[in-house]
């Protein structure tokens, strides 16, 4: 509640926070692609979503639920969370360690 309060209150800003998130996330994925051992397929696909996400913050706050961008990033993150679960369920971490890559 206080966020989408935040958000309504300061929306330039709030654009400016989740533009600069967005693109750290998207430097993350770069250097775990680069430097670490997940599968590049999977690390591609949250590049692709997180591009994906990152378009649609051209008309923020306004998002047209039925728009392409908008649709396609509800796929994309179908599709990322999917995957990843997959490769964790195939590949088990720590319970922990699990947590914090979703919730982290």
């Amino acid at each position: 509640f206080y966020f989408a309060e935040f958000v309504e209150e300061y929306t330039s800003l709030s654009k400016r926070i989740i533009k600069y998130t967005t693109l750290t996330i998207l430097v993350v994925h770069v250097l775990l692609l680069v430097f670490d051992s997940f599968p590049p397929e999977f690390v591609l696909i949250g590049i692709l979503a997180h591009a994906c996400y990152y378009t649609l913050l051209r008309n923020f706050p306004y998002i047209n639920f039925l728009g392409p961008n908008f649709i396609a990033s509800v796929v994309f993150v179908l599709v990322n969370h999917f995957a990843w679960f997959f490769y964790f369920s195939e590949n088990p971490l720590i319970f922990r360690e699990l947590v914090a890559f979703y919730f982290g």
